[in-house]
C-alpha cells in the first residue's frame, strides 16, 4: 500500500498550525474591516458637518442679500434739488 502525497492524511501538528494560520487571517481580515468601517464612519461625519456648515453659510449669504435689497426699496428716491441759473454774491 504505497501512500501518495495527495491522499496523505495530516498531522495534528499540521492541523493546528494550520488551524492558528486561518485564525491570524481571520484576526487580519476583521483589523481591516474594522478599520474601514471606521474611515467610512469618519468620512460620513465630515460630510454631514460639511453640508451643515454649506447650509449656514448659504443661510447668512441670503439673508445678507434680503436685507440689502429690502433696504434699496425702502429707502425713498433722493429729493430734486433746483439749481438756479445765476448765482448772485453779495457785496461785501
Amino acid at each position: 500500500m504505497d501512500q501518495s502525497p495527495a491522499s496523505k492524511e495530516p498531522t495534528v501538528a499540521e492541523r493546528e498550525a494550520q488551524r492558528a494560520a486561518e485564525q491570524e487571517a481571520l484576526r487580519n481580515v476583521r483589523r481591516l474591516t474594522d478599520e474601514l468601517e471606521q474611515e467610512q464612519r469618519e468620512r460620513r461625519r465630515m460630510l454631514k458637518w460639511g453640508w451643515v456648515i454649506v447650509a449656514i453659510a448659504l443661510a447668512g449669504l441670503v439673508y445678507v442679500l434680503v436685507s440689502i435689497y429690502s433696504k434699496a426699496r425702502s429707502v425713498p428716491p433722493p429729493a430734486k434739488i433746483e439749481v438756479p441759473g445765476k448765482v448772485v454774491v453779495p457785496p461785501k
